[in-house]
Protein backbone atom coordinates (compact mmCIF):
# COMPACT_ATOMS: atom_id res chain seq x y z
CA UNK A 1 0.00 0.00 0.00
CA UNK A 2 1.12 3.55 -0.61
CA UNK A 3 2.34 5.88 2.14
CA UNK A 4 0.71 8.95 0.60
CA UNK A 5 -2.17 9.08 -1.86
CA UNK A 6 -1.07 12.47 -3.14
CA UNK A 7 2.71 12.32 -3.43
CA UNK A 8 2.64 8.74 -4.71
CA UNK A 9 0.24 9.67 -7.53
CA UNK A 10 1.96 11.50 -10.39
CA UNK A 11 -1.39 12.16 -12.09
CA UNK A 12 -2.67 14.21 -9.17
CA UNK A 13 0.56 16.18 -8.98
CA UNK A 14 0.51 16.74 -12.74
CA UNK A 15 -2.96 18.26 -12.54
CA UNK A 16 -2.04 20.52 -9.64
CA UNK A 17 1.07 21.65 -11.51
CA UNK A 18 -0.52 22.16 -14.92
CA UNK A 19 -4.03 23.44 -14.23
CA UNK A 20 -4.38 27.20 -14.24
CA UNK A 21 -6.09 27.68 -10.90
CA UNK A 22 -5.20 31.34 -10.61
CA UNK A 23 -8.76 32.72 -10.79
CA UNK A 24 -10.21 30.08 -8.46
CA UNK A 25 -7.45 30.43 -5.88
CA UNK A 26 -7.58 34.22 -6.02
CA UNK A 27 -11.30 34.06 -5.25
CA UNK A 28 -10.87 31.51 -2.46
CA UNK A 29 -8.06 33.54 -0.94
CA UNK A 30 -10.05 36.78 -1.07
CA UNK A 31 -7.61 38.30 -3.56
CA UNK A 32 -4.79 37.86 -1.03
CA UNK A 33 -6.10 40.61 1.23
CA UNK A 34 -5.95 38.70 4.54
CA UNK A 35 -2.20 38.43 5.41
CA UNK A 36 -2.44 41.56 7.59
CA UNK A 37 -5.16 39.88 9.63
CA UNK A 38 -3.81 36.32 9.31
CA UNK A 39 -0.01 36.26 8.98
CA UNK A 40 0.04 32.69 7.63
CA UNK A 41 -2.39 33.54 4.83
CA UNK A 42 -0.93 33.37 1.32
CA UNK A 43 0.33 36.62 -0.18
CA UNK A 44 0.11 35.59 -3.84
CA UNK A 45 -0.76 32.77 -6.23
CA UNK A 46 2.54 30.90 -5.83
CA UNK A 47 2.31 31.07 -2.05
CA UNK A 48 -1.29 29.83 -2.09
CA UNK A 49 -0.48 26.98 -4.46
CA UNK A 50 2.41 25.93 -2.20
CA UNK A 51 0.01 25.92 0.76
CA UNK A 52 -2.43 23.74 -1.17
CA UNK A 53 0.37 21.33 -2.10
CA UNK A 54 1.37 21.06 1.58
CA UNK A 55 -2.24 20.49 2.58
CA UNK A 56 -2.74 17.83 -0.09
CA UNK A 57 0.47 16.12 0.99
CA UNK A 58 -0.72 15.97 4.59
CA UNK A 59 -4.18 14.83 3.55
CA UNK A 60 -2.67 12.18 1.28
CA UNK A 61 -0.65 10.80 4.18
CA UNK A 62 -3.62 10.75 6.57
CA UNK A 63 -5.80 8.97 4.00
CA UNK A 64 -3.14 6.40 3.11
CA UNK A 65 -1.91 5.59 6.60
CA UNK A 66 -4.94 6.09 8.83
CA UNK A 67 -8.13 5.88 6.77
CA UNK A 68 -7.46 3.39 3.96
CA UNK A 69 -6.29 0.58 6.27
CA UNK A 70 -9.75 0.53 7.88
CA UNK A 71 -11.79 0.95 4.70
CA UNK A 72 -12.51 -2.78 4.32
CA UNK A 73 -13.69 -2.92 7.92
CA UNK A 74 -16.03 0.02 7.33
CA UNK A 75 -17.35 -1.59 4.13
CA UNK A 76 -17.93 -4.96 5.80
CA UNK A 77 -19.84 -3.48 8.73
CA UNK A 78 -21.72 -1.03 6.55
CA UNK A 79 -23.94 1.86 7.50
CA UNK A 80 -26.96 1.10 9.67
CA UNK A 81 -30.36 2.75 9.44
CA UNK A 82 -32.73 2.32 12.40
CA UNK A 83 -35.72 4.41 13.41
CA UNK A 84 -34.84 7.14 10.94
CA UNK A 85 -31.26 7.42 12.20
CA UNK A 86 -28.12 6.66 10.20
CA UNK A 87 -25.25 5.16 12.18
CA UNK A 88 -21.77 4.94 10.70
CA UNK A 89 -19.26 2.29 11.66
CA UNK A 90 -16.56 3.14 14.19
CA UNK A 91 -13.99 3.12 11.37
CA UNK A 92 -16.02 5.65 9.38
CA UNK A 93 -16.62 7.87 12.41
CA UNK A 94 -12.90 7.87 13.23
CA UNK A 95 -12.03 8.69 9.61
CA UNK A 96 -14.44 11.62 9.60
CA UNK A 97 -12.98 12.86 12.90
CA UNK A 98 -9.48 12.78 11.40
CA UNK A 99 -10.64 14.98 8.53
CA UNK A 100 -12.24 17.65 10.71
Amino acid sequence: MTDNFFTDNPDLQFHLDKLDLREIIETLEEEYTTPAQYPAAPRNYADAKDNYRLLLTLLGEICATRIAPRAAEADEEGVQFHDGQVTYTAATQEALALLR
